[in-house]
C-alpha cells in the first residue's frame, strides 16, 4: 500500500507544481494590473480586480500548501523516516509551509501551515520546536466568547490534541494534566 500511495503522490506532484506556477502567474499579473492610480469611472472594475486578486492569491496559497503536503505524505511512505530521501522531503515541506506561515501568520492560511510545520518537526525528532510551534498556533485561538467557525474550532482542537500527544510521548504528564484542565 505504501508503494501505491507513494506512486499516486508522485504522479500528483507535477500537477500541483504546475497549478502553483499558473496561480502565481495569474496572481502576479492581477497584482501588477492593480498598481497605479485608478480613474473614478473604473472604480467598479477596480473592485472586481481586487476580488479576482484575492481569489488568485488564495488559489496560489492552496496549491503551494497542497504541494508541500504531497512532499510530507510521500516522506511518510518510506519505511524508515531517517532515510535521506524522506528527510529531504520533510525538510522541503517544512520550508514551504514555513514560507506560507510567515506570509500569512495573522490569517487563516498561515495557521494550518504552521500546525503542519509542528507535525513535520515532530517527525524529524525536533520535539521542543514542535511544542513551541503548537503553542504559537494555540496562542492564535480566539478569546472565549468570540464567534469561531466550526472549521477553526475543529482545527484548534486538533492542534491541542497533537500537542498533548507529544507531551505524553515526551513524558511530561504533569504539564499535560494541568494544561488539559485549563484548556477544558
Amino acid at each position: 500500500l505504501l508503494a501505491q500511495a507513494k506512486t499516486a503522490f508522485e504522479e500528483a506532484r507535477p500537477r500541483f507544481a504546475e497549478a502553483a506556477k499558473q496561480f502565481q502567474a495569474k496572481y502576479e499579473a492581477l497584482k501588477k494590473s492593480q498598481e497605479g492610480d485608478q480613474p473614478s469611472r473604473v472604480k467598479k472594475s477596480a473592485k472586481r480586480l481586487v476580488n479576482d486578486l484575492l481569489i488568485a492569491e488564495d488559489d496560489w496559497v492552496n496549491a503551494r500548501f497542497n504541494l508541500a503536503m504531497i512532499d510530507y505524505h510521500v516522506a511518510r511512505t518510506y519505511p524508515d523516516m531517517k532515510q535521506p530521501e524522506a528527510l529531504a522531503l520533510l525538510k522541503k515541506a517544512d520550508k514551504a509551509l514555513d514560507t506560507i506561515w510567515h506570509a500569512y501568520s495573522d490569517q487563516p492560511p498561515g495557521l494550518p501551515a504552521h500546525h503542519w510545520t509542528a507535525r513535520i518537526n515532530e517527525e524529524l525528532g525536533n520535539n521542543l520546536k514542535a511544542i513551541d510551534i503548537y503553542d504559537e498556533v494555540t496562542a492564535n485561538e480566539p478569546e472565549e466568547g468570540r464567534e469561531v467557525s466550526p472549521y477553526m474550532m475543529q482545527f484548534f482542537g486538533e492542534n491541542f490534541l497533537y500537542r498533548t500527544r507529544l507531551q505524553a510521548k515526551m513524558g511530561k504528564f504533569d504539564d499535560l494534566i494541568l494544561e488539559a484542565e485549563d484548556w477544558l
